[in-house]
C-alpha cells in the first residue's frame, strides 16, 4: 500500500493515509504518480526503477506508451553504460552516457538502423548491418557516403615535405620522381582507388606531357612514379597531391 491522493471525480481529493513510506497520486482512482519510499518516481509507471520513470515500460513490445529512463544504469550489447535510455515501440533501446568525459549513444538492438529526420524527410542514416553512414547531400535520396580515406599534399623537390594532409603520416622518397605515401591508419584491403597528380613547377612556363604511375597499393602505403611523356626521365614534382577513397 501506500498513501494515495486521488482526485476522485464524485467526492472530490481523498486522501488514504499508510505507513509504507509511498506516495501514490491518483486521477479518478487510477495511479498517474508514483513516489517511492527510496525516492524514485514514477509518471505513469508505479513501480518506478529509476530516479525518474516516465510511461509504461514497453521493451516486451506489447504496449504503446513510450517510456524515458532517467538515472539509471543500461548496460548494451555493444556496451557502455547509459544514463538516459528511450524505449520506443519495441526492444529497441537508445541510450545516452559520458565515458571518458564523452556522450556515448548505444542502441541495444543490432537490427536497428539509427535514422535522422529533417523538415520531415530522412536525411541520415547509420546502416546497423554494415556500419555505412548514408546521407542526402544533394543526391535525391538517402545514399552511402563514400569517404576520402587519406589525402596529401606535399612538396616532392628537394627533402620531402608534407604540406598539409589527412591520415597520411609521412612521405618517403624513393629516388627522383618517385614517391611512398604512409598512412596513418590503414586501409581495410587493397581494393580501394588511388589518385595522383603532380604540379612540375609553379614558375613552369611551358607545356608538359607527364606520365603519372602508379607503383605499388598495400593497405599502408601506396607507391607512385613520375616521368616526362617518354616515360624514361624522371623528374620531381613542386607540387605533389594523392588521394585514397574506399
Amino acid at each position: 500500500m501506500a498513501v494515495t491522493i486521488n482526485a476522485d471525480t464524485s467526492n472530490g481529493v481523498i486522501i488514504t493515509p499508510d505507513t509504507s513510506g509511498e506516495i501514490e497520486l491518483q486521477s479518478a482512482g487510477t495511479d498517474t504518480v508514483t513516489v517511492k519510499s527510496d525516492g524514485k518516481v514514477g509518471i505513469n509507471n508505479n513501480s518506478p526503477s529509476h530516479d525518474l520513470h516516465i510511461g509504461t515500460n514497453t521493451s516486451t513490445g506489447t504496449t504503446t506508451p513510450k517510456t524515458i529512463s532517467l538515472g539509471g544504469t543500461y548496460s548494451s550489447s555493444a556496451g557502455g553504460n547509459a544514463k538516459l535510455r528511450v524505449w520506443t515501440d519495441g526492444p529497441n533501446v537508445m541510450g545516452f552516457g559520458v565515458s571518458s568525459n564523452k556522450l556515448d549513444y548505444i542502441c541495444s538492438s543490432a537490427s536497428y538502423d539509427h535514422v535522422f529526420y529533417g523538415g520531415g524527410s530522412e536525411t541520415m542514416r547509420i546502416d546497423s548491418g554494415t556500419g555505412e553512414l548514408k546521407f542526402n547531400s544533394g543526391y535525391g535520396s538517402v545514399a552511402t557516403a563514400y569517404a576520402c580515406r587519406a589525402w596529401v599534399n606535399f612538396n616532392g623537390t628537394g627533402t620531402v615535405a608534407i604540406r598539409s594532409s589527412g591520415n597520411v603520416s609521412s612521405i618517403t622518397d624513393n629516388g627522383t620522381g618517385k614517391y611512398t605515401v604512409n598512412f596513418a591508419t590503414a586501409m581495410p584491403d587493397l581494393n580501394y582507388s588511388m589518385h595522383a597528380d603532380v604540379m612540375p613547377s609553379y614558375n613552369w612556363t611551358g607545356d608538359v606531357n607527364q606520365n603519372i604511375r602508379i607503383e605499388d597499393m598495400t593497405t599502408t602505403t601506396c607507391r607512385f612514379g613520375v616521368a616526362y611523356n617518354t616515360g624514361s626521365v624522371r623528374f620531381d614534382g613542386e607540387a605533389c597531391s594523392v588521394t585514397v577513397f574506399r
